[in-house]
């Protein structure tokens, strides 16, 4: 097994501190100073995670699907942080948090099929797929059975 580049630790270390920071915005109240805080520092670690993750060639040679989804991450964000800084439309408190909660679960579908293909030793491509989906089922599922108590509690 060969040893993980300086590039691909610090790919993990961002990814773990944004799962962390995005985490505890989910479970926390929103519209607080805590939220906004710990929410500045989920955008800075996804910006930083992503970049890195453009940066990476190693499993394909080129740029690959899984750089399309780290170009799709950094849109997500940028869309909700349009919502909350610059156009505010009457629906953009739901607007954001749905953007922002479909960003976290992302990251979430990412570290699963990490850890299922790294950890693991699983198949790559239909673990990936069966992996990414799962996640993103229930983390879909779950934003959307919570999305009005966050709003509602903004």
């Amino acid at each position: 097994m060969s040893s993980m580049s300086s590039l691909g630790a610090a790919h993990t270390l961002i990814a773990l501190l944004a799962m962390v920071l995005g985490g505890v915005v989910v479970v926390n109240r929103k519209g607080t100073r805590r939220h906004k805080a710990l929410g500045w520092g989920y955008v800075a670690s996804m910006v930083l995670l992503n970049a890195t993750a453009l940066s990476i060639y190693r499993l394909f040679g080129k740029f690959g699907p899984f750089h399309w989804l780290a170009l799709s991450s950094l849109i997500s964000i940028f869309v909700a942080l349009t919502f909350m800084l610059l156009k505010r439309p009457r629906n953009w408190l739901a607007l954001h948090g749905e953007t922002m909660s479909w960003s976290y679960v992302g990251l979430l579908a990412a570290a699963v099929a990490e850890i299922s293909v790294r950890v693991l030793h699983y198949p790559f491509g239909l673990t990936v797929a069966i992996s990414s989906l799962l996640v993103i089922a229930i983390g879909g599922t779950i934003t959307r059975m919570t999305m009005a108590r966050w709003v509602g509690g903004a």
